[in-house]
């Protein structure tokens, strides 16, 4: 009888070694994580700084470059009837 009671107790200690082994595991899993979504966010909040720059001249640049678009589809068709392709 007290060596079942014996073996029960260790049993229970190796589980809670077990256990607490794959909590700290974890635990540095998720500080890993952590510290990478931190670089994250500190990237995310420098380029919505450089953006910030570019929003009151994005509906400019928009129309200059739809310009040029048209302005180059039709290069390309008076090109094609000076080389008669």
């Amino acid at each position: 009888m007290h060596l079942r009671v014996a073996l029960t107790c260790a049993d229970i200690v190796l589980l809670a070694l077990v256990l607490a082994f794959f909590l700290m595991k974890v635990t540095a899993g998720l500080q890993s994580i952590a510290d990478t979504l931190d670089q994250v966010a500190g990237g995310v909040v420098a380029i919505e700084g450089h953006a910030r720059i570019l929003h009151p001249g994005a509906d400019a640049i928009n129309s200059n470059l739809n310009a040029a678009a048209r302005n180059l589809t039709e290069a390309v068709g008076h090109a094609q009837a000076l080389g008669g392709g």
